[in-house]
């Protein structure tokens, strides 16, 4: 029983969900059968964690209704089939209060079917000024269209007559919504491309695009920055990229949160991977210094703990100490609490690490718990830096290495992307330290390697690192 659907889906309830859905539960327009009320009540003594031994069904049978005798423990199945129907309901419920315009756009067709002419077109008239106001998403295209769909669908209206609003609108809206939806879609699988190393094939974009020249909706900013989203995976014009981040700043308040997340990301990613290096640092800092402005990093409360580190990675390598330390302080509060004391020690170790700090970085490092595997990831690797750069620290190096090497391939828990990023680190560091020592391995030979090798962890790291052994190799060539 502790393993069931129902136990899963109560563990979701907030205190106050809770005591929401034991009114829902006891209300008799929802639930006919007072035996729910009775396993309700019994179950919810158990909340949060659910993982008393009495949840279970023979209990249940011989101690709440023994009335159900040998047939006991399936008509306590059936119980709680219905009791997690009831739950489902009441998701529903609760979502629907969130959802106004699913709301309104439901009671539109139930005043339409109960022929309440008069109520439905005020209604009408209400849904389009909330619509006037909405982010400019997909949803707000769709519903455009719903809206539309419905009135054109009205019994009262004549289909007879010319120009009809609400169907030329319906169509527009349809349009709209589906050229927006293909380009938001298309421009994700460009950024899953930069970022995982994934190939798509998109049906229809040339054609959608072709169309965009022709009717550019310039109404809608969202069109003409999803259409240079492609473009720049199409050909690397900085113009465009100029173009596209100053129509998303300029806009950035039209979107909705996840929306601004992903343009956010999708600017981020095109700064690492199409933008020199000497210049894509200062441009990712600029981007994600626009983002904390708004509340694009926080969910229900707490801070993203992954944007949290970016931040940190960001600000050292600026080597803008200042304002790493400010935001350190400043949005570590925010954190979640379970992940807080973990992130602040890493963030620590990044500081330190920039600076040098190579000991203190081990420190710190020590007292970090390893039990998240991004957490581990990260600090392996940093570790793996480490070690490379201190002085007598040879065997330790290469011991870690396969320590690495082993937790990677061992770890059920690692993605593909990431077994192979952290694993292709690891063989590279490796070589590098041998030719730093034995100089036993050509480094253009490594160079090259590192070149075609995709995806690996702290890419740009192994680069400086070959270009400091490549001016060493250099020198002692003069000196030769």
């Amino acid at each position: 029983m502790k393993k069931s659907k129902l136990i899963d889906l109560l563990k979701l309830l907030s205190k106050s969900e809770l005591r929401d859905f034991e009114k829902f539960v006891a209300s008799p327009y929802f639930n006919k059968d007072a035996k729910l009320i009775t396993i309700f009540n019994f179950i919810k003594r158990y909340y949060p964690e659910f993982d008393s031994k009495k949840l279970d069904k023979t209990y249940i049978v011989e101690k709440i209704f023994p009335s159900f005798g040998k047939d006991g423990h399936r008509k306590v199945n059936y119980l709680m089939s219905d009791l997690t129907k009831l739950l489902e309901d009441f998701f529903i419920q609760a979502q629907l209060g969130e959802e106004q315009f699913d709301r309104e756009y439901l009671m539109l067709r139930a005043l339409q079917k109960r022929k309440a002419d008069k109520y439905f077109f005020s209604l009408v008239d209400k849904m389009k000024t909330h619509l006037q106001v909405e982010k400019e998403n997909m949803d707000y295209f769709y519903n455009h269209f719903r809206l539309n769909h419905q009135i054109y669908g009205h019994p009262s209206t004549n289909r007879y007559q010319p120009h009809i609003n609400s169907l030329t609108d319906a169509i527009d809206f349809l349009d709209l919504f589906y050229v927006s939806t293909k380009l938001r879609y298309s421009s994700e699988m460009i950024n899953r491309q930069w970022g995982i190393a994934e190939e798509y094939e998109i049906p229809m974009l040339e054609a959608i695009l072709k169309n965009l020249e022709r009717h550019p909706f310039d109404d809608y900013a969202i069109f003409g920055i999803y259409k240079r989203i492609i473009q720049l995976n199409q050909k690397n014009d900085h113009q465009v990229y100029l173009e596209l981040k100053q129509l998303i700043i300029d806009n950035f308040e039209r979107f909705e949160k996840e929306e601004q997340t992903d343009l956010i990301i999708f600017l981020n990613n095109y700064t690492i991977f199409c933008i020199p290096q000497d210049e894509n640092v200062s441009e990712r800092f600029d981007v994600l210094k626009f983002s904390l402005k708004y509340d694009i990093w926080t969910q229900n409360g707490t801070f993203s703990y992954h944007a949290f580190l970016n931040f940190i990675n960001i600000g050292c390598a600026m080597e803008d100490f200042e304002w790493t330390n400010q935001f350190y302080e400043e949005y570590g509060p925010r954190l979640r609490d379970d992940l807080r004391e973990n992130t602040l020690l890493l963030s620590r170790a990044i500081i330190s690490y920039t600076q040098e700090q190579f000991e203190k970085t081990l420190e710190l490092l020590n007292f970090i718990d390893f039990t998240d595997i991004n957490f581990n990831l990260l600090a392996k690797s940093l570790l793996l830096r480490c070690y490379y750069e201190l002085p007598d620290y040879e065997l330790v190096f290469f011991d870690f290495c396969n320590a690495f090497s082993q937790f990677i391939r061992r770890n059920k828990t690692t993605s593909e992307t990431n077994y192979h990023r952290y694993i292709n680190l690891i063989n590279i560091t490796r070589k590098l330290f041998r030719f730093k020592t034995e100089k036993s391995v050509p480094l253009e030979k490594i160079q090259a390697e590192l070149e075609n090798l995709n995806p690996v962890a702290n890419r740009q790291w192994l680069k400086v690192k070959i270009n400091e052994l490549s001016g060493s190799k250099v020198r002692q060539t003069e000196r030769g």
